[in-house]
């Protein structure tokens, strides 16, 4: 993040179409997450009474249930999605599931001998994206189970597993589909090479190298059939937005943008009403 003295907040939209066109109907496609298939267990369409972004959370109990029937022994390259969002202020150290060798925490996550720090401390709605692999030696035939210790700590959006996802590519293809439908930024994380925004069909929606410059609320609208994304209106934490182009057999992403500029202390910014 570049840091400026003083800046002010021009709000602009950077509309981006890409216009995904089928020769099937709804009925004969086969969806995926981010159009990669391969997911042993896709647990969306919540019917709770929270919200993540424009989607209800997903019962806790009936992902257990789905997760003990849908996850085979966990060997070699595994990859594990999770939208979820917390539902405290102050993290303590408590747990909140157990999937075989991953145990989640409301500060970290641990994965095998490894763990990985966690802050929530905003309140907003998270990705966590999980791929291991598995040393050879590695074997069990045992089952994993759910175990859902707290199911106070967070509400739980999306959660997909994938046993055999080798592909990085891919991986960020599902994690772009994720940060599209729920509003989560993923354009200022650590990693450069993360900040991108895939399409299913390989292309890219925002490129960091070329769009930097409009960084901040990145929201999806439109509907891609292979992905089983389709939305007519979606919000973040600030904004809503709505669409009436479900006409077409179109993905358009809207990218609402933040752009920081050195000022003189006179001028101020306004931020139009969409």
């Amino acid at each position: 993040m570049i840091r400026l003295k003083q800046s002010f907040f021009r709000w602009t939209a950077l509309i981006v179409a890409v216009v995904v066109y089928s020769q099937q109907t709804w009925g004969q496609v086969q969806s995926a997450p981010g159009g990669i298939k391969g997911a042993r267990l896709w647990s969306s369409h919540g019917d709770s009474s929270d919200f993540i972004g424009n989607y209800r959370s997903i019962n806790l109990l009936k992902l257990k249930s789905q997760a003990d029937t849908s996850i085979p022994p966990m060997q070699g390259a595994t990859t594990v999605f999770l939208v979820l969002k917390p539902n405290f202020t102050t993290a303590t150290g408590a747990q909140f599931f157990e999937l075989g060798d991953i145990v989640l925490y409301d500060n970290q996550l641990t994965h095998g001998s490894s763990n990985t720090p966690l802050d929530f401390s905003d309140g907003e709605p998270k990705i966590l994206t999980l791929s291991m692999q598995r040393s050879p030696r590695y074997k069990t035939s045992q089952v994993p189970t759910f175990h859902l210790v707290d199911s106070s700590l967070f509400s739980v959006a999306e959660l997909i597993y994938y046993p055999l996802l080798r592909d990085r590519e891919a991986v960020k293809r599902v994690n772009s589909y994720l940060a599209l439908k729920y509003s989560v930024p993923i354009t200022g994380v650590t990693d450069p090479s993360w900040r991108d925004y895939w399409s299913q069909d390989q292309a890219k929606y925002w490129d960091f190298t070329i769009d930097h410059i409009y960084d901040t609320r990145v929201m999806g609208l439109g509907k891609s059939m292979d992905e089983d994304f389709y939305q007519t209106q979606t919000q973040s934490s600030s904004w809503t937005a709505t669409s009436s182009l479900m006409d077409r057999r179109a993905f358009i992403p809207l990218i609402w943008t933040t752009i920081r500029q050195e000022v003189l202390p006179s001028r101020t910014a306004t931020v139009p009403a969409l």
